[in-house]
């Protein structure tokens, strides 16, 4: 066994930036020893265990009998943690999250979100209130906003959990106090404690603002619930085009990164496409979907309708799709808010028509006069439909949606140039009488 030289003792190793002893090797050994090869070796496998404490897989490999397969195993270990560090920098600069792989036993654990509000809007997710011009959109969104933050009913659905709610507003600042007040005037349990405004209108496709916002709703110390986006548009970039894929991602991607990041809901409010002339020479009214790229479809958790008289649900990415819930406006304080209209016989003396149930504000009986001219003519447009039943236009359009639903009529046509023909139901009469049957107090239908 090779030692040190006779006369020569070991000595300890000094610090790094401590002047070497005079005759010292650069090992802390004096000069002339030497290690025995198995002593290195020693050495080196005694660094490589020290790794294994981040690599737990290499535990079998680093008791084997060929030690330079766990050097080998080791270098690749760290070039791999080098590869994902140099990934996730790129991540990070293009704020994305990483590739990663979901196994499908963890997948099917998993459970849909629950309602922020019963049946219509998901927690955490994003989606729109879109309608015409004079659906008071606006008031139905600062409705919900304090709903978000007193815990009360929106339009007679539960809402749960409380927490901030943030209008981002892009137009009517200057009589949005005026509505404010008059809202929590007029509903008891409404407060302005949990509601936050923003007014300054910004691109959500420039992250530098998206990131601003996300730190201002960090600030407030309490769970954002709701965030509402009025109106959309107003959100848009100076080069952004409502008509094009890759622009409107920008924003979604926006809205999707405020929600994850808070925990929130992201709401946007929204306008309705232009009507124009319908295969008749008649008027057509704005198709019933949000104006611009059909990628807004795509990527919405939830859509909501506003029609001026009901909120129609025509997406739920989680679950079917809840009954129109009919709502009304009053004046209150100088301003209009939102109400629940009264049901049964109270509603049919404020609208001075029968009694309407289900679903208001279209009675079965106008349902059943859609469905009839469907029937009768198939292929009609919506606005030939509303004339041969000698319903309203709004009306006819909640009660085809509805009727779609139940498969007594379907469009034949395209989402611009919808032909309604009758559904895969041929018994939808015997279906609207045995409704109406099984109705307390109802009529005889012989």
């Amino acid at each position: 066994m090779i030692g040190p030289e006779p006369g020569g003792q070991p000595q300890q190793g000094t610090q790094a930036g401590q002047a070497m002893p005079a005759g010292q090797g650069p090992n802390g050994q004096p000069q002339g020893f030497q290690l025995h090869p198995d002593t290195i070796e020693q050495n080196r496998l005694t660094e490589l265990a020290a790794l294994r404490k981040e690599n737990q897989d290499l535990r079998s490999q680093i008791a084997g009998p060929f030690p330079f397969e766990v050097e080998q195993a080791v270098r690749a270990r760290m070039a791999l943690l080098s590869y994902d560090r140099m990934a996730r920098q790129r991540l990070d600069a293009e704020s994305r999250q990483p590739i990663a792989l979901i196994p499908g036993q963890e997948m099917r654990q998993r459970q849909p979100p629950p309602f922020l509000v019963e049946g219509l809007i998901p927690d955490r997710s994003i989606g729109v209130i879109f309608g015409e011009t004079g659906a008071y959109k606006s008031f139905l969104v600062l409705n919900l906003l304090l709903c978000s933050g007193s815990g009360a009913d929106f339009l007679g659905h539960a809402v749960y959990g409380t927490g901030w709610g943030v209008y981002v507003m892009g137009e009517g600042q200057h009589d949005a106090g005026l509505r404010l007040d008059a809202a929590i005037g007029a509903h008891l349990g409404f407060t302005h404690e949990r509601l936050a405004y923003i007014e300054q209108p910004f691109p959500l496709s420039d992250d530098a603002a998206v990131d601003e916002v996300i730190g201002r709703c960090r600030e407030l110390g309490a769970p954002v619930r709701l965030m509402a986006f009025d109106s959309f548009a107003d959100f848009y970039g100076a080069g952004d085009n409502e008509n094009s894929s890759t622009d409107m991602q920008r924003l979604i991607a926006g809205m999707k990164r405020i929600s994850a990041a808070v925990g929130c809901v992201v709401m946007a409010c929204a306008h309705t496409g232009h009507g124009g002339k319908d295969e008749d020479g008649g008027d057509r009214p704005p198709p019933p979907r949000l104006r611009g790229s059909s990628r807004f479809r795509q990527a919405w958790d939830f859509e909501l309708m506003a029609t001026g008289r009901a909120l129609v649900p025509t997406k739920n990415r989680y679950g079917p799709l809840a009954a129109p819930v009919p709502y009304r406006t009053e004046a209150a304080g100088g301003s209009l808010v939102v109400a629940r209209p009264e049901l049964g016989a109270a509603a049919a003396a404020h609208d001075g028509g029968e009694e309407q149930e289900w679903p208001y504000p279209v009675s079965v009986d106008k349902l059943d006069k859609v469905v009839a001219a469907v029937c009768q003519t198939p292929g009609l447009s919506m606005s030939v439909v509303a004339k041969a039943a000698k319903v309203r236009k709004d009306d006819t359009a909640i009660a085809l949606i509805k009727a779609a639903e139940m498969g007594l009529v379907r469009n034949a046509g395209t989402e611009n140039r919808p032909k309604w023909v009758p559904g895969p139901m041929d018994e939808w009469s015997e279906q609207i009488r045995d409704w109406l049957a099984a109705q307390p107090d109802a009529p005889a239908t012989d």
